[in-house]
């Protein structure tokens, strides 16, 4: 199988609102091709379970926008935005272990490495002042230990945690919960246009 065209053909079920990683690998495991699933017949998708009957109705009618979501996909990687698909050599090979793994990744930027620690800093955005500082304090000496710091780019501990990263002239990477050229929140903006504008950098929307 073409996995240039798988593929593309993920990228296009990555846009069906109704259909997560796990749906989506359920389909993926039924069909045994991404291709197979955009070309399955109405009759054997109502008999397979998966989707209810409103949902394979617009599933359906999203088979029109496959020529639409190959020129964005074009596009997006005209502009620095990966497509990472499960099975591509440089999706990241931790992530399988997981139950729901996302079965694409939109990456702007570099990926951790696979070898190198690293270590996810977040929680409530309403922090004290104290919470606060301790993350970036962690983040800062995380960072100059060698581990990589990950957080929301939201506000409160996840932020702190990316600055304390930065302060300590580290990559940090942000994993983005609205797509991967949307700031939430937009205050953030300053902090999302440091993290990109450093050598190592990332942001990671997953699907």
């Amino acid at each position: 199988m073409d996995n240039l065209e798988e593929r593309e053909y993920l990228y296009w079920l990555s846009h069906i609102p109704f259909l997560g990683a796990v749906r989506i690998k359920k389909l993926y495991d039924h069909m045994g091709s991404y291709k197979r699933i955009y070309n399955i017949e109405r009759k054997e998708l109502e008999s397979c379970g998966l989707l209810k009957e409103s949902e394979i109705l617009f599933f359906e009618e999203r088979k029109s926008y496959l020529d639409s979501v190959r020129r964005q996909l074009e596009q997006s990687e005209k502009k620095g935005i990966r497509f990472i698909a499960h099975f591509d050599p440089d999706y990241p090979k931790r992530l399988l272990s997981i139950y729901g793994y996302p079965m694409g990744l939109f990456v702007n930027g570099q990926l951790p490495g696979e070898e190198k620690p690293a270590a996810a800093i977040i929680g409530a955005r309403n922090c004290t002042n104290y919470g606060r500082q301790m993350a970036q304090s962690l983040a800062r000496e995380l960072s100059a230990a060698g581990i990589s710091i990950i957080s929301g780019l939201a506000y409160g501990i996840d932020e702190a945690g990316h600055e304390g990263a930065l302060e300590a002239g580290q990559e940090t990477y942000g994993v983005l919960g609205c797509g991967i050229n949307v700031c939430y929140p937009k205050e953030n903006y300053g902090l999302f246009s440091q993290i990109k504008t450093r050598r190592y950098h990332n942001g990671i929307y997953a699907r």
